[in-house]
């Protein structure tokens, strides 16, 4: 079941899982939670690349 958590933009209780607040229709916690994620694996993909780089180029 959802918990309620204050929205950052306009403090209404917004559920967990809300994609979007109803209230301000600021981003929900779930999709700033997704959008986190989405960003640490690109992050974690370009330092692998550089590393495979900088092997293939040291090597």
């Amino acid at each position: 079941m959802a918990q309620l958590v204050p929205c950052e933009t306009c403090g209404n209780a917004v559920a967990d899982s809300a994609q979007i607040c109803p209230h301000c229709g600021d981003v929900g916690p779930a999709e700033k939670a997704a959008q986190r994620r989405s960003t640490i694996t690109c992050l974690a993909w370009l330092v692998f690349v550089v590393i495979i780089a900088l092997i293939i180029v040291f090597s």
